[in-house]
């Protein structure tokens, strides 16, 4: 189903009529679910921690220096996050960036001042050459291509929402091509009708609804601040399916934005599913 272009507008997107639930309710015709791919529908986490927790090891070999904190994942998670809440492109900044930062961290520099000066373009005797530089992201990137395992439950709820006749499209932030491929890889292609590189942004969120006008958008993902703030603000409902990934820039008011907390995907469907049939009395 989702065999479409990654430059295909969500406005070519044909309309459809309702369906009835197995309790005889008519589900609602206008409900399209837009529901993100990493850590929603599977364990990027995962393969990320693996990638970085290798990376952290390369810059410590060719520093010739080591980190004694005792949670390495989290060592290097908050280089990586004290880059991505000051880069206009978050979590997508260029991972070179994070080559010279953690080498910076395994000189003793602090996270925030590391990633100033990383940003900053300041000279520093710990950063790392150019060619070693693209040598240690090149290996890292390449770590970061395995296509993660699918969350527990996905499969199920995709299925439940197929059966009751619900529209989904998945929305990621990420490469297209990555998150197509784990469709294929697990065989979902035929549970999703298409998938959007995107900005969630609230802007990019009235867009959608503009498009598929009169219907409702229910957006359902695993980061508060990215997926629910942005879709609640929109005028869409939201469901926050919490994942292992937790930034720390994430709040409490951000999580507040959810009209629902699901503790796996399938609970997120079948919230959905109950919603749309009490608006469609």
């Amino acid at each position: 189903m989702c065999s479409r272009s990654m430059n295909d507008s969500p406005g070519a997107e044909p309309f459809r009529g309702g369906t009835v639930s197995e309790n005889g309710v008519s589900l609602p015709s206008d409900l399209v679910l837009v529901v993100d791919a990493d850590n929603t529908l599977w364990d990027t986490n995962e393969v990320f921690a693996h990638a970085q927790l290798k990376f952290l090891e390369v810059i410590e070999q060719v520093t010739g220096r080591t980190s004694a904190e005792a949670d390495r994942l989290g060592f290097i998670r908050s280089y990586d996050q004290a880059l991505a809440s000051r880069h206009h492109l978050h979590l997508n900044y260029p991972r070179q960036m994070l080559a010279a930062t953690l080498a910076a961290g395994l000189n003793s520099e602090p996270p925030d001042s590391a990633a100033e000066s990383t940003l900053q373009g300041r000279p520093s005797a710990h950063w790392l050459s150019e060619k070693l530089t693209n040598e240690v992201v090149a290996a890292y990137s390449q770590a970061l291509t395995r296509v993660p395992d699918l969350l527990p439950t996905v499969r199920a709820g995709l299925e439940l929402a197929r059966a009751r006749g619900l529209r989904v499209f998945v929305m990621t932030e990420g490469k297209v091509e990555a998150q197509r491929q784990a469709l294929s890889t697990h065989n979902l292609d035929d549970l999703v009708e298409n998938v959007w590189e995107l900005p969630k942004s609230v802007a990019q969120f009235k867009r959608l609804l503009r498009r598929f006008h009169p219907a409702e958008l229910v957006v359902v993902g695993d980061q508060p601040d990215r997926d629910c703030v942005p879709a609640h603000e929109a005028g869409c409902r939201t469901v926050l399916i919490p994942s292992r990934f937790k930034p720390h820039w994430q709040s409490a008011r951000d999580k507040g934005t959810a009209d629902f907390i699901a503790p796996s995907f399938l609970e997120a469907m079948e919230w959905i599913l109950k919603y749309a049939e009490s608006v469609s009395h």
